[in-house]
């Protein structure tokens, strides 16, 4: 639940997206198309401006400090032209590197353009929207929750509810929500639209005290109980906050708008599985394991390496355009969280599984039989994204390096900063964590060897993922992890220091080894210090080179033109 809040509208198409590191911004609006300056020929719009400023998010002081930060932005992009002429000027442009990369990349802007066609160019907000969504922050309300798989379970615990059962009692036996066995069910202070919207919907109708009835999100079936609920002392004044509300109505529209696409792009390219394959694999599954062990296996669980080659290659799943063979899926399928892996006889939850699996694949077919690769938008980001690569390669590659690093310099450089190649002292450590202290205690008295600390530690250590590793931390630094470094310096190797108090929990540490502080000799550092002192010899050539660039070149920076793009109202608001 606690992934719910955070991920509040995105779905999965829109999340891969993101990952993806694009930009999602199109080239339409007057604002986009104004001229901010030229370069010889060349002019750079407002659009190319706004890609890089929309990627960040920290917020600005005042008006001038926005202008400022775009008016960097704009230095850079003129840099950034001035390297592409040349590039064209080098013939870079047949360049088969260059087009290779291109080709590389061409699905991302597929999909860059898929998403603005099908979703952001649908999207309209209006100023009442903006204003409801801003008067429903009046208020912050406090839920608990609890999350089931089906509606069916939802009901019948509805019903004990309403019966008088305890709602965190209920929550803990009977909710799916990982993080249910730490907090009962209970959920930050949330305004409304921060959590999916028929959460919200949800609990913003309740008084405290009151229960929902089960409603449906993508997570599954909740039932939820308002806690409490206070006055939103974040809420600002309308003028200053519009700006973000609009983007969340906007946030809102994308979800739903992805939410139908998605399904459309599932219903047209429809998985099939294989049943033979399925129950092949679950035939020989029944055979491997004994009954008792198999009672107490997960559904999903199989050991790819039990299978020959010829059994790998087995379909087991086919879509228009593709397929899955048996070996690619259980492969597929540990590298994921085993609370979304399906079991291997249901085949409605296989079939999505393998679709968002595959949904990039999907999405960028669909693209194509849209004819997104004739859109003038596409052919724009292909043609920015050469000319970027080019400028790479010249900044890389064709600006000579002013007085080259010398072998003297580096050894002077190493001489004059010895400190900087310091290692630090490292000590081998193995943990125990717990949750009692009187265990910790009892633990440490008992244990002789680090043989015996290792076989508890893989019993009984309580730090995710570190029983199999029977509690091995490898070295550890000071400057890493100070409270156990301290610790374990005190004592001996081969001894056990602790109880060291880690938050609410209590650690003992076996030392296996220490190693004592020592200066990295200089043909160790001599690679990273060339490194350093070679970018810093690159920057200062390229900086010399753009001067005379720009000396060669005519430019005119039409600087008005960056103020349009500004929201003045709110720098103007003062509450």
């Amino acid at each position: 639940m606690k992934q719910m809040q955070k991920n509040i509208i995105f779905l999965a198409f829109m999340t891969a997206l993101a990952d993806t590191g694009s930009l999602f911004i199109g080239c339409g609006g007057d604002d986009n198309n104004l001229i901010l300056a030229e370069v010889g020929q060349d002019k750079i719009n407002a659009v190319l401006l706004n890609e890089i400023f929309d990627r960040q998010t920290q917020p600005f002081d005042s008006f001038e400090d926005e202008l400022a930060f775009r008016q960097s932005i704009l230095d850079s992009l003129i840099v950034q032209q001035l390297l592409i002429q040349e590039a064209y000027r080098l013939g870079l442009d047949a360049s088969e590197e260059v087009n290779r990369l291109v080709l590389n990349n061409k699905n991302e802007f597929l999909l860059d353009v898929l998403y603005l066609r099908e979703i952001e160019d649908q999207i309209t907000v209006d100023e009442k929207e903006v204003r409801a969504l801003y008067d429903s922050l009046e208020y912050k309300v406090k839920s608990s929750h609890i999350l089931f798989e089906d509606e069916e379970t939802a009901l019948i615990i509805f019903d004990s509810l309403n019966s008088g059962a305890d709602f965190g009692e209920m929550a803990i036996n009977h909710s799916i929500d990982p993080s249910v066995k730490q907090n009962r069910g209970e959920l930050d202070y949330a305004v409304w639209g921060q959590l999916v919207m028929p959460f919200s919907e949800a609990i913003f109708n309740l008084a405290p005290g009151e229960i929902s009835k089960p409603f449906k999100t993508n997570f599954g079936w909740h039932i939820a109980r308002v806690e409490d609920r206070i006055p939103n002392d974040e809420r600002k004044s309308f003028e200053l906050m519009q700006e973000a509300i609009e983007e969340s109505v906007k946030n809102n529209y994308r979800g739903q708008l992805m939410d139908s696409f998605l399904t459309v792009i599932e219903k047209k390219s429809p998985i099939t599985i294989e049943k033979a394959t399925i129950e092949y694999i679950i035939h020989k599954r029944n055979n491997l394991y004994p009954q008792q062990l198999l009672e107490s296996m997960p559904k999903n669980d199989f050991d790819l390496r039990q299978l020959d080659r010829h059994e790998k290659e087995l379909i087991l799943a086919t879509w228009e355009g593709g397929q899955m063979t048996l070996g690619q899926y259980l492969t597929m399928l540990k590298q994921q969280r085993a609370e979304v892996r399906p079991d291997l006889d249901d085949y409605e939850k296989m079939e999505k599984f393998i679709f968002h699996q595959n949904v990039m694949d999907l999405l960028s077919a669909e693209a194509r039989r849209k004819g997104i690769e004739d859109d003038p938008e596409y052919k724009r980001k292909i043609k920015r994204f050469r000319e970027l690569t080019m400028a790479v390669i010249v900044e890389n590659d064709s600006i000579p390096i002013i007085n080259p690093v010398t072998d003297e310099e580096l050894k002077q450089y190493y001489d004059d900063n010895i400190e900087l190649f310091e290692i630090p002292a490292k000590i081998h450590i193995y943990e125990i964590l717990l949750s009692s202290e009187q265990e910790a205690i009892k633990y440490k008295n008992e244990i002789k060897s680090l043989t015996k600390f290792k076989k508890v530690a893989s019993k009984v250590t309580e730090r995710p993922n570190y029983r199999e590793r029977e509690g091995d931390m490898n070295y550890i630094e000071q400057r890493t992890n100070q409270l156990v470094y301290d610790a374990a310096d005190q004592v001996s190797v081969g001894q056990i220091a602790g109880p060291i108090r880690r938050n609410d929990k209590f650690a003992i540490v076996y030392v296996a080894d220490k190693k004592p502080a020592e200066i990295q000799e200089y043909q160790q550092a001599r690679q990273s210090i060339q490194a350093n002192m070679g970018e810093e010899r690159k920057q200062e050539s390229l900086a010399r080179w753009v001067e005379e660039k720009k000396q060669e070149t005519t430019i005119k920076i039409y600087e008005n033109n960056l103020r349009p793009g500004i929201n003045k109202a709110k720098y103007e608001q003062t509450n």
